[in-house]
């Protein structure tokens, strides 16, 4: 499910869009959905980042599954670097962070 958010980051992420494909590669769970919920500031430690804040929507049990309510934070530039990972799962939550980052050349 990690390499989907590669497939997101190419979006161009218009708040209160909802984006779907069928390109997931597990055909049974497709459509995948992404709703582009808000536009938001963050602080993690790696620094501060506007963001783009969405919703990926699988139908699969994961993360990303319907019932997980997982956000994710990408920047709100054309580069989209995700910054922050939310979600909420069965048995507990997964909270993901950017800690460093370095602009390449």
């Amino acid at each position: 499910d990690g390499s989907f958010l590669f497939f997101v980051r190419t979006l161009p992420l218009e708040v209160g869009h909802t984006y779907e494909s069928s390109r997931y590669f597990r055909p049974e769970s497709n459509p995948i959905r992404v709703r582009v919920l808000r536009r938001e500031t963050i602080e993690v430690p790696a620094g501060k980042f506007d963001c783009v804040v969405v919703q990926p929507v699988i139908k699969t049990k994961g993360i990303f599954s319907a019932n997980g309510r997982a956000e994710v934070w990408l920047s709100d530039d054309p580069r989209h670097i995700l910054v922050q990972l939310k979600s909420a799962l069965s048995f507990g939550s997964i909270n993901l962070y950017l800690r460093s980052y370095k602009p390449g050349t």
